[in-house]
């Protein structure tokens, strides 16, 4: 049996780039501990949508769905900067192999 796939890893490997481009924090939504000063970010995962038409017998595909929320005192910040969130992400998309 594999793995389980490593959501701690990989959420942490977005926050820290989330951090180092925008300089905002990006906390689970939901979670234990301090609020961060506005504006911040949540995410929250849905962490298994299985695919019906692959073969998990030798490896298990799925798919994930990571939703993000930006918070802030102004809808238009929020806004904003929710919309850089997306850019950065198509960015990061289009410079990986086949993107």
């Amino acid at each position: 049996m594999e793995k389980p796939f490593d959501w701690k890893t990989l959420m942490a490997k977005i926050n820290e780039l989330i951090k180092q481009e925008t300089g905002m924090d990006c906390i689970v939504e939901g979670g234990m501990g301090p609020q961060p000063p506005y504006p911040f970010f949540t995410y929250q995962v849905r962490p298994y949508i299985p695919i019906d038409i692959t073969d998990n017998v030798d490896r298990e595909e799925f798919e994930a769905e990571i939703d993000f929320m930006c918070h802030s005192q102004s809808a238009n910040e929020a806004y904003t900067l929710g919309n850089q969130l997306r850019k950065l992400f198509e960015n990061a998309v289009h410079g990986l192999p086949g993107g």
